[in-house]
């Protein structure tokens, strides 16, 4: 992202606000931009208008009380704010295909998909692995999820874990097509009492060797935290064969990934990346040890 610290100070007050003042107007004045520049910002880093996302965290909320609550359709719709359990049906059969009612009927006390987690277990696209897979688990959550009607979420379950223990979701494409480019890797993300969470994007070369990658090491999601958006943005070395994506969580905790996209971006936009210039000196010091 090239405003991270504007972006994610949105996404925080928008969570804050779901289901009171969370206007364009009201947003724009707590992040202290611009209305017209914070639009144009939230358009271009989220994809969706603020209306839109905003529309779309109410209407997924919607959903997971629909399911997992006996919330009248007209309370339901005052609470997310809709002017009336009129207005509220017609944008949720819009983004649902259904009524709120029969949705409720389909879906009420729906089980979660939540299983043990082996190497077998099948979410399109998407695999599990990492340094102590027997200790989390992983399974689409259709009680909690940012938008739509459900995010994969990655779970500890043992008692005790020691260093570099950690659950990974990720997939492997080709980097035939993004070589030598800049590319970002986002995805809205919440937390629950997480000892170390982040996406990951990596690079590796024909031989299965790492090339590069950006694991949010210098940037952990730790604790709890409401749907948040998160960002890896790295340069596609030439040599590069395979890209993974994905989310990990390290230690205890939980965490959810919802909405991710990969795209290729301009070079305008920073790299997230570990820098080295950032991180040490360029001569070495006090080797007198007088300082």
């Amino acid at each position: 992202m090239q405003h991270p610290a504007e972006m994610q100070s949105a996404f925080a007050v928008i969570e804050a606000h779901l289901l009171e003042d969370c206007s364009l107007k009201a947003v724009a004045r707590e992040v202290g931009l611009s209305e017209y520049y914070f639009h144009r910002l939230f358009l271009a880093e989220s994809g969706k208008t603020f209306g839109e996302y905003v529309q779309k965290r109410r209407l997924a909320l919607g959903a997971s009380m629909l399911a997992n609550s006996e919330i009248s359709l007209l309370d339901l719709a005052i609470l997310l704010q809709f002017s009336s359990q009129e207005a509220f049906t017609r944008a949720f059969k819009q983004h649902y295909q259904l009524p709120p009612g029969k949705y409720r009927q389909l879906l009420k006390n729906v089980w979660t998909g939540e299983k043990k987690m082996t190497n077998e277990t099948e979410i399109t696209g998407w695999l599990f692995t990492g340094t102590a897979s027997d200790k989390y688990r992983y399974y689409l959550d259709k009680r909690i999820f940012n938008t739509g009607s459900q995010a994969v979420t990655i779970k500890a379950v043992a008692t005790t874990y020691v260093v570099d223990e950690y659950a990974v979701v990720m997939q492997q494409f080709q980097a035939t097509n993004y070589r030598n480019q800049r590319v970002r890797f986002a995805g809205m993300v919440k937390t629950e009492d997480a000892d170390y969470a982040g996406l990951w994007l990596r690079f590796d070369d024909g031989q299965g060797g790492m090339l590069k990658i950006d694991n949010m090491s210098n940037r952990p999601i730790t604790g709890a935290n409401d749907w948040n958006q998160y960002a890896c943005v790295m340069d596609v070395p030439k040599e590069a064969a395979l890209i993974n994506i994905g989310i990990l969580l390290q230690g205890n905790g939980q965490v959810w990934l919802d909405d991710t996209s990969f795209d290729i971006v301009t070079l305008d936009m920073p790299t997230t990346n570990f820098k080295i210039e950032a991180t040490f000196a360029e001569e070495p010091a006090n080797l007198d040890f007088e300082d």
